[in-house]
This record gives C-alpha cells, structure tokens and sequence, in this order.
C-alpha cells in the first residue's frame, strides 16, 4: 500500500509575507484538484505536427520570452568563470 505523505508527515506551514520570494504555487492542494491536462497542454509550444521538445519548454522558451533577457544559465556560468 503506497504511503500517503499527508498522514506520514505534519504540514509545514509558512508565512508567505514573509518569505524573501512570493512562491509560485501557493495551495498545492488547490492546484491538484483544478489541474487538467487540457490547460497544461496550453501552455507549452509543442512540435509543428506534434510532439514535444522538453529541452526547449524548460530551457530555450524561457530564454527566448520577453521578460527572459538572461540565459537560465547565466548564473551558474557567471559563477564558474568568476572562479577560474
């Protein structure tokens, strides 16, 4: 029998004023419940003919938006380069 994690731990609650970041995804619960994979389908590009590139809705899409003027990368690169 698979381990519900809702009975297996206690909640961890956070007062999201407070947080540095507003998360993402505030009422997991809520998400699951709402969620449908017609919605999810909207909102990545897809292949011409069908398909999906998973390396360019992670990544280059991203990248490539308009407020995406940063490479996800850029970071992680700044910060090796800084290093040697």
């Amino acid at each position: 029998m698979p381990l519900d994690p809702t009975q297996a731990w206690p909640p961890v609650n956070k007062d999201v004023a407070s947080l540095p970041v507003r998360p993402n995804l505030l009422d997991y619960p809520e998400a699951c419940r709402s969620f449908t994979w017609e919605r999810a389908r909207q909102g990545i590009s897809g292949l011409p003919g069908g398909g999906l590139n998973i390396a360019h809705e992670a990544v280059d899409r991203h990248a490539t938006a308009a407020e995406g003027t940063r490479s996800p990368w850029s970071g992680w690169v700044g910060t090796a380069a800084a290093a040697s």
